[in-house]
């Protein structure tokens, strides 16, 4: 049988709730491989050479997308000191946009695992996904990429006391008052920055963006999935950039729901291989819902895919 390891983030789960998930992967996965949890990225680095060292074929990851985020730029990073396995991702975090893009079945990380390991006692090859990842700024890789509207949404959203669906609902309702009220709050989210992007060597020709969202994946939350070319072929990447008010976003929300082109005047709405923007003024960057210091230039290109198991 294939060697298995399973990383557990820690950070993504309160403390009862980690070992509670240690204790109950340890016992599923017997002596068939080995659950390390993880509280900062010396532990990752620490059980990422553990793995290696035992010839890792598959590595289950309890965690959202900004463990993927920290995961992924150990694994593609320059020092080349990994061997990238197949993931096999469990959920667990609190924000699960590659699961939901995946199709991972929301079950609980036990049955999951229990899944695959029937798959791979019965030696069946399983449902194996190729995800293309991006490279960001030369020396990060993610599968999204953000500035504007998302950070500055997620800035809001991490205030909450228990983020998670709920809080996000919450958010997007007092969002929605405050743009028919011309409240602060909308305001606060939607503020806007001047830029040059340029994709593919096309100039967009705008200087004034409230938005700038790449992905590789096609949701982005609460079953909203509007990069509808990610991950569809040979232009991996896909680009959502304008200046479209948020009522006039809000109005377009069935389209994004549904996975359709946004069919916006003032959207760029197209996959790319590779993506420049110098920004005029530094700004605050999401990457697989992580924030990220102001940056002065975003440079996105697409990256080496990465094998996931999905169950």
């Amino acid at each position: 049988m294939k060697r298995l390891g399973v990383l557990v983030n820690a950070n993504a789960r309160r403390g009862r709730q980690v070992q509670s998930s240690v204790d109950g992967l340890r016992r599923v996965i017997g002596d068939r491989g080995r659950v390390v949890a993880t509280h900062s990225l010396g532990e990752l680095d620490t059980a990422l050479d553990g793995f290696e060292a035992e010839g890792l074929d598959l590595l289950a990851v309890l965690g959202g997308d900004g463990t993927y985020y920290h995961l992924l730029g150990r694994l593609l990073g320059e020092s080349g000191r990994w061997t990238v396995p197949t993931l096999l991702p469990l959920g667990g975090g609190t924000i699960n946009n590659l699961c939901r893009s995946l199709g991972v079945s929301r079950r609980a990380p036990r049955t999951l695992l229990k899944r695959a390991l029937k798959i791979l006692g019965e030696q069946r090859p399983g449902r194996v996904e190729k995800l293309v990842t991006m490279r960001i700024n030369g020396d990060t890789h993610g599968f999204t990429v953000g500035a504007g509207l998302a950070p500055n949404f997620l800035d809001l959203y991490y205030q909450a006391r228990r983020p998670g669906p709920a809080s996000a609902l919450l958010l997007l309702a007092r969002l929605f008052f405050s743009n028919l009220t011309s409240g602060p709050l909308i305001g606060e989210v939607n503020r806007g920055f001047e830029a040059s992007i340029e994709a593919d060597g096309l100039e967009l020709g705008w200087h004034d963006y409230n938005l700038l969202l790449a992905s590789t994946i096609s949701h982005v939350g609460m079953g909203v999935r509007p990069f509808w070319r990610a991950n569809s072929g040979d232009n991996a990447v896909h680009l959502l950039a304008g200046n479209e008010t948020p009522g006039a976003l809000l109005l377009r929300l069935h389209r994004f729901l549904l996975g359709l082109p946004s069919g916006m005047e003032l959207m760029y709405d197209a996959a790319f291989d590779r993506l420049r923007v110098e920004f005029s003024t530094p700004q605050p960057l999401m990457i697989n819902g992580e924030l990220l210091a102001p940056a002065s230039e975003l440079l996105v290109e697409t990256g080496p895919p990465v094998a996931c198991m999905v169950v």
